[in-house]
């Protein structure tokens, strides 16, 4: 029905219409059929459409999805929204043809046509030295162009494009000169505009915006009453044959010096005092292409994607739905310069004439080879266009566009590039997004969902936002930015005053080059499109904050030396001119004397992480005076530092225990007089993969606590000697250490012989590290505890088969045991081994999860959500990154892990971590079978990897409440945080990006004040060394009183309340009364703690 009624109403409006009477692609309605069995053979049909299936899609639900996604992006089409729409394009058309011809007057004083009420949309007045006439007559024609019609439109911004063209006596064959033909069509919409806001019946909003989000190119954008699904842009054209096109070349000068733009009110400044005929002419190639956009080109570009879509390859309709919607979901389409849905179908309007199209393709496999060919494409060296060269040889070369435009694709006219507005940046970026999405879509494990339908957010994407402030008044008097250069000049012609692009093109170019190897994108987040009351001024053209999004080379972005080139090179003055001041001579170790910049001597990670905005905002101050330069990479990294005012977050002591710990591996290898040799010794604690949210520092043996000089058997069943100082000591942790002793057939097979082996063992290890390796050791039945380089190491023996032997005994002790065996012994190792290998391949990872942990815990989940589970989600980020590439920043990892907490469906599918990548498609298959037939017993939190398929480590936490809060406080930080960054201001105070660590405490029903001298804290202060230092005994060891309260109350109490801290140094605790404990129960005797009798005769409590 739509398809009807478009061809009538192009027919109306003059337009070339979209594909009338039957879909080709569904053929005639299918005939009425009889009553069949089930086992009846296919129809043709049915045989047709299970080859086209199978051949033109990877799967049967990739084509379901597409066909469903097409559904839902298109707009809705119901008969009365068309018939209105129809209806309300008659009466536009109407109205625009009734408008009468203006008196003829000079071009320079042809303001005084605008209407009352009407503000010019451009943002300076014609000249007084312009030459030319104007008057306005009505439309020679009125048309439907764009989406409307090849029925592309999308349904999140339905619109129809409308273009009147300006009749010939409007126009003179020098308009295209000194802004000549920008003026007339400015002042025709004015009038136009004039003559539709009277018309309030028919129109409910009226409004100017930029097309393109150029300048000089406004539109009018309005609104129906009566049919306000889709917004009208009404464009202008003149004819095809107005101007020469050689005229329009990219190196051709259009405007003269003497027409130079000052925007209202401003009064010119002096003149040069040469004549402005004796400066040479400056090229004009975005004002040139603007200009050959109105000749006709829009009616020309929708013949030619008419006839593709309609004969040539009638899947394209949809595949440019798919491009659309990609582009969109990534805002690529969005601000000045973007890459629209138009060049999207341009892109594959040229994959068809090239043959890689063809008539028999589906959708999915054009949006395919759509992707793969942007993603190999290189526009920014050699450039595309539609134009027949061979038979047309004098058309413009591509080189000569290039010498103009950062980017070229050119239509099939040669002449008009139609990403003239896209920067090099921007290219880059489409580039790099269709190459991660086409090999998205290489993989089986459901990434369409990342590739159309997760809208890619910039605070996600980008491991850092950078901010800085570009108007005029901070980069006036910049070196780079001469106002009395031709560049500046040039600039100012090119976008009629409008110099914001280029001087942020030459901005980007100067960051791209202080950080050259350090990232591997750099962007401009793109800004929203302005539109404007016809009754209001046109928008400020001045420059505004500016916000870049980088992603890191986490190789070498904190790298704190620059090597430049030897002192004696050619290069080296160039170098000295770059980097100024911060450029100097060094001698390095192999005897070469090179320049460099080194930008920190500190060797703490905290400070490397400066390094990007040491460079940024040295390089911006020295060449364009931009100050004030803000980076949100690290701005969360101070709650892992070691105190107040410190950026260290002691990685540095992660590395000293791992060291400490390699060294006692070995000193434990080489003990003599074992009965069995050491076949193994693992880490099985946190901090073996960096992972420790606040890694201790060492114990050097001293302490201003007497307690902390005393022995460990002043600790007795974990409180405190009566004689001791009531501050409680610093937290000593120990770090889990699983030993395994070579296979043996001597073992015992009784669960109790075996733990008096282990014991023998613990007493004759501990004997000979004393003897042999001088270290101290504090041994109990069930473990070691060994002191080294002032880290305390527990170490327990496992014995593989006594998992085996506790399961066949049956009893509730001895599978509790196994179990845990199992979890302590094998699990949590193997988990380690394998966490630290993500630690070596992604830098990010570690101190990624020890904020995300630090949050959690800062909630009060200490206890409610497992350290491994936050673990595994963070790893799930960079092991399954897409939409976005690996994070390389602990902000864009903690915002990530929001993300996947909301965006994840719980309920419905376990979460696959593929550690190592062993998880092949019968594993997947037989997981998510598992996982849906018997949900309600799955834990709430699956998390599935090659070492656990049921998510045993969720099992039993988070409960149902906690998983609902989690949820909540990570919707509520994510969307904090989020606008806290968008809102950062140059020269404004910085908002509070901690609140999101503070929890609320309302929702408790009691909460438990502690004192805050009895709460362990780490100790803070910097590494210092400790490999001179002589212990004599070991420090009080893993003492947390509040960790011990909190177990207590659980083991009291866990039938009433729920109980909630944080470990980290947190003073309070949580209470949630459970709903059963307040409900009445059956009278039971061993059952009345905390209860009181409610009623005698029913014995209720």
């Amino acid at each position: 029905m739509k398809r009807k009624q478009n061809k009538k109403q192009s027919a109306v409006l003059e337009g070339k219409g979209s594909r009338g009477g039957q879909d080709p692609g569904l053929g005639p309605p299918p005939a009425k059929k009889k009553p069949s069995g089930l086992y009846k053979p296919p129809t043709h049909e049915e045989l047709q459409t299970l080859k086209e299936t199978e051949s033109l899609f990877r799967t049967n639900l990739i084509k379901l999805q597409i066909t469903e996604l097409i559904s839902e992006v298109k707009p809705n089409s119901s008969k009365e929204a068309s018939e209105a729409l129809e209806t309300f394009l008659h009466k536009l058309k109407s109205e625009l043809s009734s408008i009468k011809t203006t008196e003829r007057l000079k071009l320079s004083e042809g303001l005084r046509l605008l209407p009352k009420m009407i503000k010019y949309p451009l943002s300076f007045p014609p000249s007084p030295n312009i030459k030319g006439h104007f008057e306005f007559s009505p439309p020679s024609k009125i048309k439907v162009t764009g989406s409307y019609l090849l029925e592309t439109n999308l349904k999140t911004s339905p619109n129809v494009n409308l273009t009147v063209e300006i009749p010939r006596e409007c126009l003179q064959e020098k308009d295209y000169m000194n802004y000549r033909v920008f003026h007339k069509r400015a002042l025709y919409l004015s009038i136009i505009a004039g003559h539709l806001i009277k018309k309030r019946k028919l129109i409910s909003s009226l409004d100017f915006t930029y097309d393109l989000n150029y300048p000089l190119l406004p539109i009018l954008t309005l609104t129906p009453k009566d049919s306000s699904q889709f917004t009208v842009y009404i464009h202008t054209t003149i004819p095809a044959d107005t101007f020469p096109l050689t005229k329009l070349l990219p190196s051709k000068s259009n405007v003269r010096r003497f027409a130079r733009p000052f925007p209202f009110g401003e009064k010119e400044e002096e003149e040069r005092e040469c004549d402005h005929e004796d400066l040479p002419p400056l090229p004009t190639p975005h004002y040139n292409s603007a200009i050959l956009l109105e000749m006709g080109s829009r009616e020309k570009h929708l013949e030619e994607l008419y006839s593709a879509s309609a004969v040539d390859c009638p899947s394209i309709t949809e595949a440019t739905l798919l491009c659309k919607t990609w582009l969109h979901q990534r805002g690529l389409d969005q601000g000045y310069g973007g890459f629209t849905g138009f060049h999207a179908s341009m892109v594959l309007l040229y994959l068809l004439r090239q043959r890689k199209l063809n008539h028999f393709m589906s959708s999915y496999q054009v949006f395919r080879i759509f992707l793969q060919f942007l993603a190999n494409s290189n526009w920014d060296e050699r450039g595309i266009s539609l134009g027949d060269r061979e038979n047309y040889p004098s058309l413009p070369s591509i080189d000569e566009f290039h010498s103009s435009f950062p980017i070229v694709f050119i239509d099939s006219s040669g002449y008009l590039n139609l990403t003239a507005h896209t920067s090099l940046h921007q290219y880059h970026a489409l580039r790099q997004e269709a190459g991660l999405c086409h090999a998205l879509l290489d993989k089986s494990d459901g990434s369409f969902g990342s590739v159309f339908l997760k809208p890619v957010k910039p605070v996600l994407k980008y491991d850092a936002l950078c901010k800085f402030d570009l108007s005029a008044g901070n980069i006036k008097g910049s070196p780079l930015f001469d106002r009395n250069s031709d560049k500046w000049e040039e600039l100012v012609f090119d976008f009629g005053g409008w110099v914001w692009p280029g001087v942020l093109d030459e901005v980007m170019r100067v960051i791209d080059k202080g950080l050259e190897g350090r990232v591997q994108l750099i962007s401009q987040l793109p800004v929203k499109r302005n539109k404007w009351a016809v009754t209001a001024v046109s928008p400020t053209l001045a420059g505004s904050d500016v916000t870049l999004g980088l992603i890191f080379n986490t190789e070498r972005v904190y790298e704190p030396l620059i090597m430049g080139p030897p002192a004696d090179s050619n290069e080296a003055s160039t170098f000295r001119s770059f980097w100024g001041e911060k450029s100097e001579l060094r001698r390095f170790p192999d005897g070469s004397i090179n320049e460099a910049v080194l930008w920190t001597e500190e060797k703490g990670e905290g400070e490397k992480r400066n390094v990007p905005r040491l460079i940024i905002d040295h390089i911006l101050k020295r060449h364009t005076h931009i100050e004030g330069v803000v980076l949100t990479h690290n701005t969360l990294d101070s709650l892992l530092s070691s105190g107040k005012g410190s950026i260290d977050t002691r990685e540095g002591v992660s590395v000293g225990v791992v060291n400490a710990f390699i060294e006692l591996s070995r000193e434990l290898r080489q003990l003599k007089d074992l009965p069995l040799e050491i076949a193994t010794v693992k880490g099985a604690s946190p901090i073996f993969c960096h992972t420790e949210v606040h890694p201790p520092l060492p114990w050097n043996g001293k302490s201003s606590s007497k307690v902390r000089s005393l022995p460990l058997p002043l600790v007795q069943d974990h409180c405190l000697h009566p004689s001791c100082d009531v501050t409680t000591p610093t937290l000593t942790p120990c770090f889990h250490v699983v030993m395994e002793m070579e296979a043996s057939g001597k073992w015992p097979d009784s669960p109790d012989a075996i733990d008096n082996i282990k014991t023998a063992f613990y007493l004759s290890i501990s004997s000979s590290l004393r003897k042999q390796h001088g270290l101290i050791t504090g041994t109990s039945k069930d473990y070691i505890d060994i002191l080294k380089k002032g880290y305390v190491f527990r170490l327990t023996i496992f014995y593989l088969r006594e998992v085996s032997i506790l399961n066949d005994l049956r009893t509730p002790q001895s599978l509790s045991k196994a179990k845990g065996l199992e979890k302590d012994c094998i699990s949590k190792p193997l988990l380690v081994s394998t966490l630290n290998g993500l630690h070596n391949q992604f830098p990010a990872y570690s101190l990624g999860t020890r904020l995300c942990k630090k949050w959690v815990c800062s909630h009060l989940l200490t206890n409610q959500i497992p350290d491994e589970a936050v673990e595994l989600l963070v790893a799930h980020l960079f092991l399954h990154p897409g939409p976005y590439l690996v994070p390389g920043s602990s902000v864009c990892v903690l915002l990530r892990f929001f993300d996947l907490l909301l965006s994840h469906d719980w309920p419905r599918d376990p979460l696959l971590v593929d550690l190592n990548n062993q998880l092949n498609d019968e594993t997947t298959s037989e997981i998510i079978s598992s996982f849906s037939k018997d949900r309600e017993r799955q834990p709430l939190m699956f998390i599935a990897t090659p070492l656990d398929h049921t998510s045993k480590l969720t099992k039993d936490r988070p409960s149902a409440p906690v998983m609902g809060r989690l949820l909540t406080l990570a919707k509520a930080s994510l969307n904090l945080l989020t606008n806290q960054i968008d809102s950062l201001q140059i020269g404004r105070e910085s908002p509070d990006f901690k609140q999101i660590f503070r929890s609320p405490l309302t929702d408790y029903h009691l909460l438990i004040h502690l004192d805050e001298s009895k709460v362990p804290r780490l100790q803070t202060g910097r590494v210092s060394s400790v490999d001179g230092h002589h212990y004599s005994h070991l420090p009080i060891v893993q003492f947390d009183p509040v960790h011990l309260y909190v177990q207590a109350l659980e083991s009291a109490y866990s039938n009433l309340a729920m109980f909630f801290y944080d470990k980290h140094g947190g003073s309070v605790i949580g209470v949630l009364w459970k709903q059963a404990a307040f409900k009445p129960h059956p009278f039971k005797p061993n059952g009345m703690q905390c209860r009181v009798t409610i009623s005698k005769s029913e014995s209720k409590v």
